[in-house]
């Protein structure tokens, strides 16, 4: 068998496949170590600073999930502290609360399933190997998505802090834990910027770098496909004899056993991107409609502009990435179709081969959705931003008659 010799049935052992830029280091610094690779041989080549490296490892990846919890623990009391002495609103702190809480789920789910994506991932690097396949190198665009997000969102945390000290009195008092100092040093300032940063790490750069490793899974996954659609397609041209059609079958089978996976891993965390980014909008709209001219501010301003830019592309990224996978199973089951009508003009010596053929066009390939709830494909993508904006109209509107 095929997937014996290849050993996906698991227990493999296989180099960290390259194409993902720093992605694997960006999801360490997250406390996320999805290409954990055993340190027994560096701990006995370098005995001398073997339990140096051990400890500063578990101090650098524990680092974010202590911050992470402890954060979440503050956002909620604080914000229930603000809206009691009506500080806040309610209506943008609820959001604020819920968009945290989201993160942290974000956080836990992929963090659950790191192992499985660690699989995923080798099995896909595998599986192009064996279809001869020269593997896509994506790392570039990881690497300036990575990197746009992260410049985006500290310059937007650095320039909420610089006019956080003449606005917003409720925004100085969380990101200060209520700690007013009544000038602004620079200590102040420097502590303010530092727990601005963290919360954008949080709420902004944690889903952001989570949306880049689904959608290059989801890419990397589809790149597969449109192989074996392209193998196919060139059949069509030529009557497939029998041995053809085998080969056909057993790639078509592996990469339905890797959907299945990919289904399983990706669902809910895809479920769990559109709702928070899908929430972020909202936030951005309720900021701008429920807010009065004299209580808006530059703090709002530079706070709302890195969702503006990051979560469109987060849903847009995540929804491309993913529907592309059900666009090549599209291509493959027309070319198969194809090949199928064409076998049948010659039927009295095709007939095992159309037998084949047929027993190929039965098999269902999953549909990548959003944890069930919603099937990932392009209208996903205007039906997200439909429902942002007219939730926002409803919250104009409310506004408007009150």
């Amino acid at each position: 068998m095929i997937t014996k010799n290849m050993n996906l049935s698991g227990g493999y052992s296989h180099s960290v496949p390259d194409g993902y830029g720093i992605l694997w280091t960006v999801l360490k610094v997250f406390g996320i170590d999805v290409m954990e690779e055993n340190s027994e041989e560096k701990i006995r080549t370098k005995a001398t600073f073997a339990l140096l490296y051990v400890y500063i490892k578990k101090i650098l990846i524990n680092l974010f999930p202590i911050i992470l919890h402890l954060m979440q623990i503050y956002a909620v009391g604080s914000w229930c502290i603000l809206i009691e002495q009506e500080l806040a609103k309610t209506e943008v702190m609820l959001s604020f609360t819920v968009v945290n809480l989201l993160s942290t789920a974000i956080w836990h789910d992929v963090k659950r399933k790191k192992g499985l994506i660690k699989d995923l991932v080798i099995k896909c690097h595998i599986i192009e190997t064996y279809f001869h396949k020269n593997e896509r190198n994506i790392s570039t665009i990881i690497n300036v998505c990575l990197a746009l997000t992260v410049t985006i969102s500290t310059i937007s945390a650095l320039l909420c802090s610089f006019f956080m000290s003449t606005y917003a009195i409720e925004y100085k008092i969380f990101y200060s834990f209520f700690w007013l100092l009544k000038s602004e040093n620079f200590i102040c300032l420097l502590v303010r910027s530092l727990i601005i940063v963290i919360t954008y790490a949080i709420l902004i750069q944690l889903p952001a770098v989570v949306a880049i490793l689904s959608a290059a899974i989801y890419y990397k996954f589809s790149d597969l496909l449109a192989n074996l659609a392209e193998n196919i397609e060139k059949m069509r041209y030529s009557a497939p004899n029998d041995e053809e059609i085998v080969i056909v079958m057993k790639r078509y089978n592996l990469l339905y056993q890797l959907a299945l996976e990919v289904e399983k891993v990706l669902s809910s965390c895809s479920f769990l991107l559109l709702c928070s980014q899908g929430l972020n909008l909202c936030v951005v709209l309720i900021v701008f409609t429920v807010l009065d001219s004299n209580s808006f501010s530059y703090v709002h301003t530079w706070e709302c502009i890195p969702r503006l830019i990051l979560d469109p592309l987060i849903i847009v990224a995540v929804v491309s990435c993913g529907s592309r996978i059900s666009s090549q199973i599209h291509r493959i089951r027309t070319s198969l179709q194809l090949i199928y009508y064409t076998l049948g003009y010659d039927m009295e010596n095709k007939r095992k081969t159309m037998k084949l053929v047929k027993n190929i066009i039965k098999v269902d390939f999953p549909q990548m959705t959003a944890l069930g709830v919603l099937t990932i494909k392009p209208v996903l993508i205007l039906s997200t931003f439909g429902s942002v904006l007219t939730y926002g109209l409803l919250v104009l509107s409310i506004k408007k008659n009150n």
